[in-house]
C-alpha cells in the first residue's frame, strides 16, 4: 500500500518497497500475500515505468490467486491488468 502510495507521487522509493515485499514473500508459503505484493509490484511499475513491465507481475499475481481459488482477488487483477493493457 505503501509503494502505491509513493508511485503515485511519483516518488522511485514506492518501487524499491514494492520489489522488496515481493523478496520478502517470497520466503513465505502465503500465496495470498504474495498475490497481492506482486499485484502491488505491478501497479508501481504501471505507474512509475510501463504498463508492459506491469504485465509478467500482474499476470504471476492472478495465476496465484487462482491456485488458491480467490476468485475476488483473481477477479481485481484481471480488471486492473485490462486497464493496464488498453
Amino acid at each position: 500500500m505503501q509503494a502505491r502510495v509513493l508511485a503515485a507521487a511519483h516518488d522511485d522509493r514506492g518501487l524499491s518497497l514494492a520489489e522488496q515485499a515481493v523478496s520478502q514473500s517470497a520466503e513465505m508459503a502465503d500465496l495470498i500475500l504474495r498475490g497481492d505484493a506482486l499485484a502491488d509490484l505491478a501497479q508501481v511499475l504501471a505507474i512509475l515505468r510501463s504498463p508492459e513491465m506491469a504485465e509478467p507481475p500482474f499476470r504471476e499475481a492472478l495465476t496465484l490467486f487462482e491456485q488458491k481459488g480467490d476468485t475476488v482477488s483473481s477477479e481485481r487483477v484481471r480488471v486492473l491488468l485490462d486497464r493496464v493493457l488498453a
